[in-house]
């Protein structure tokens, strides 16, 4: 058995698992007769955030100096961001959602003074400003080789982001949205003929109503709609 695995009190010496350097029992004595002002802070729970922080001035960046993550942002005890703890120190508690950004745009400071507040839409924002996002280059053609540009080129405004389209797909999805409706509606595909438009005329003027005249004839209403406003009806 190694002397560090020995209690250390005096006339002891009995060994194993220690606590403090003492055994179980020498431990258990320890806590009932020292008072809990007298006892010495064990090195694992003494807070050390700010001697790994190297400050410079009021104004400049305060540098972490403790480990850190791949991209540079301090690590405190290995699972909080050290800026983050930085902030709750002297500003508070961070809410639920929140980041915490900073103004200096360095990934090591965890000076207060640099910090503030922001949503995750924000910090892609900031980003994107000052040129550490990725931004892939735009597709000048559509998975099918239609070439986004000119009378071919649709664009879409989607949460806030501009997106190009192709025309020529977007018609022949929307014609083929339209085509699997009317199937599943049980509707016709066929073009009207003169019969078909003459019929749908006279049932309007029999007084019939437009749903009524498309569940007869088997077409859509808007289809119905159309020939009687040509026919003037």
């Amino acid at each position: 058995m190694t002397q560090d695995r020995i209690c250390s009190t005096p006339g002891c010496g009995t060994g194993g698992k220690l606590t403090r350097g003492m055994c179980s029992r020498c431990y258990r004595y320890w806590l009932d007769h020292t008072p809990v002002e007298e006892r010495e802070i064990a090195p694992r729970f003494v807070d050390d955030f700010w001697s790994q922080v190297e400050k410079t001035h009021d104004y400049g960046c305060w540098l972490w100096t403790g480990k850190a993550d791949p991209k540079g942002y301090g690590r405190w005890k290995s699972k909080h961001l050290a800026h983050r703890e930085a902030w709750r120190r002297e500003r508070g508690p961070i809410p639920d959602g929140i980041w915490i950004l900073h103004h200096c745009d360095t990934p090591p400071c965890v000076n207060p003074a640099h910090l503030y507040p922001g949503t995750v839409v924000e910090n892609v924002r900031d980003a994107v400003a000052r040129g550490r996002a990725y931004r892939p280059p735009r597709k000048t053609h559509c998975p099918r080789g239609h070439a986004k540009e000119g009378d071919n080129l649709v664009v879409v405004h989607q949460q806030g982001r501009e997106v190009h389209r192709c025309r020529t797909c977007e018609n022949e999805r929307s014609n083929r949205r339209q085509k699997e409706a009317r199937r599943s509606r049980g509707l016709r595909q066929t073009r009207l003929s003169d019969d078909e438009r003459s019929r749908i005329v006279a049932l309007r003027r029999e007084g019939r109503t437009h749903p009524a005249i498309a569940r007869e004839v088997g077409r859509g209403i808007a289809t119905v709609g159309r020939i009687l406003r040509d026919a003037g009806v």
